[in-house]
């Protein structure tokens, strides 16, 4: 499922830009996913799969969601009861997995969007991935995005770069969520306009997939990237230059305005590109 793989995504994305892993790979999860290749039944009961849920280890709920997720219809019961009862952060689990299995669940739609507006850290991450997956256009977790997004931070940490990050990917994945990641390409904070910058790229590697909504808000950003050549910071400008390389044709008209402009940074950074596209 897409949602899966977003998630997954999401996780693969941090764990490549920050020291360390996130939680949501690895052996427990692993552990947590066999399933005998004869199609049995699966190593771990639906039960304690849902205690998995509000358990601490994110990995094993990581885990928990994709057993969940493989068992099909014959956890829906457990998890429609679950969403039902529980208050704890594993409802944005049990509705990821639920949508999973049935996108067009009306609790787990709901119980995504709440969390995606209400929850707390994680929790809004995995809800708003979760939401891009069953309803690419949903708005419901851009705000709380946009706030872990363009948190600064004052002693960096795995985990709230990490949240940093994995926001300003979220947003990338739909289109009002594109649209809000944009100004902070030209966010006075460097960590913010690196974890924007990062994000569109991991968008713009994907964009043949996106949605034709998604692909018209990238376009719509390339202005914004073509700026960001001249920023101030390395990682910034070169993270631009790799996303409007990836937009190819896309990019060539605002990189000629930005060529033949009187900016004394940006000009040139233009000019370069264009010849690395074969435009110059």
């Amino acid at each position: 499922m897409r949602t899966t793989r977003d998630l997954k995504r999401l996780t693969n994305l941090t764990n490549l830009l920050l020291i360390g892993a996130l939680a949501f790979a690895g052996g427990a999860a692993a552990q947590a996913r066999q399933v005998d290749v004869r199609g049995t039944k699966p190593t771990a009961s639906v039960a304690s799969l849902l205690v998995a849920l509000n358990g601490e280890d994110a990995r094993a709920r990581e885990g928990a969601v994709e057993e969940l997720r493989r068992m099909g219809q014959a956890a829906v019961p457990a998890l429609t009861e679950f969403l039902n009862k529980e208050k704890g952060p594993g409802r944005a689990y049990a509705a990821w997995a639920l949508a999973d299995i049935e996108p067009k669940n009306e609790l787990a739609h709901q119980t995504l969007e709440d969390t995606a507006r209400d929850g707390q850290g994680d929790e809004v991450l995995v809800a708003a991935v979760a939401l891009a997956g069953i309803d690419p256009e949903n708005d419901a977790a851009v705000p709380a995005l946009v706030k872990m997004a363009s948190k600064t931070i004052i002693i960096p940490s795995q985990k709230n770069m990490s949240r940093q990050r994995g926001a300003a990917f979220a947003l990338a994945l739909t289109a009002p969520g594109v649209r809000a990641l944009t100004p902070l390409l030209s966010h006075w904070d460097s960590w913010v306009r690196q974890a924007a910058v990062f994000a569109f790229d991991d968008r713009t590697e994907t964009l043949s997939r996106a949605t034709p909504a998604v692909r018209a808000a990238v376009r719509e950003a390339i202005p914004a990237l073509v700026k960001a050549l001249a920023d101030k910071d390395k990682v910034v400008r070169g993270m631009a230059a790799e996303d409007l390389e990836q937009l190819g044709a896309d990019a060539v008209p605002e990189l000629k305005k930005a060529a033949a402009s009187n900016d004394k940074k940006l000009a040139p950074a233009a000019a370069e590109l264009l010849k690395q596209i074969g435009q110059g």
